[in-house]
């Protein structure tokens, strides 16, 4: 996950600067219950009470070859979970590998 997130906020770099800093300390706090490879993250306990916001979309591909969409959200300015969802409705799928990031953008 540290990796994958480490590569979208490196791609995109414009307006993601405050959220580089808080990889280091972010811990994940939950999953998906459907299998997916999503989960829910914290920073130092921040950001709670907040609406997350997606801050980065993307595209990649599973390790099964699945075209997968991929959200970053953020609550209170502090990054709080990964989304991946397959496109295709696939089952179970694992975490894309940050090489097969694609179509990364902002969402203002």
């Amino acid at each position: 996950e540290h990796d994958l997130i480490e590569a979208m906020l490196g791609a995109v770099r414009s307006g993601v600067g405050r959220y580089i800093g808080q990889l280091e300390s972010a811990e994940v706090v939950g999953s998906c219950g459907c299998g997916c490879p999503s989960i829910e993250l914290t920073v130092d306990s921040a950001g709670t009470g907040a609406s997350p916001i997606p801050v980065i979309l993307a595209d990649a591909e599973s390790p099964e070859g699945v075209p997968v969409g991929i959200i970053l959200w953020a609550r209170g300015g502090c990054l709080s979970g990964l989304e991946v969802h397959p496109w295709d409705g696939s089952d179970v799928i694992r975490l894309p590998h940050a090489e097969s990031l694609r179509n990364l953008r902002t969402v203002d």
